[in-house]
């Protein structure tokens, strides 16, 4: 398992069909970098590296990705087997660029079978 320290885990909520539906925001942050030392940086519900999302091999999984850098973004879900509309690699794959203020919702199926499993989100 992977997590990430001092960074809380992404909050989710069942829908009615079992699917955990997550939000992740891409934005802007001011990041401490060392003590006393802060950067300009891109990430994920005001962290960089983003937050843990915790899922098991299974489950039904919803991420509504919303754009708010001033550039367009994607996510690509290393590591996980995701049909290749949901990759996040436009243009090789399928999926789309999110635009600025705009969001994707990526619907997939954990297929990993190795016991509990995190995603971790880095900036772009």
């Amino acid at each position: 398992m992977v997590i990430t320290p001092g960074i809380s885990d992404l909050p989710y909520r069942v829908q009615v069909d079992g699917t955990k539906f997550f939000t992740l925001i891409a934005e802007e942050i001011t990041w401490e970098l060392v003590d006393g030392i802060f950067i300009q940086a891109w990430g994920y519900n005001g962290s960089t590296p983003g937050p843990t999302i915790r899922v098991f091999p299974g489950d039904p999984i919803c991420i509504r990705v919303i754009n708010r850098l001033p550039e367009k973004t994607s996510v690509h879900w290393h590591g996980l087997i995701v049909p290749n509309a949901m990759d996040g690699v436009p243009p090789i794959e399928p999926s789309p660029f999110i635009e600025p203020g705009h969001y994707f919702d990526y619907h997939f199926t954990i297929k990993i079978h190795l016991g509990r499993i995190c995603i971790i989100l880095m900036s772009m």
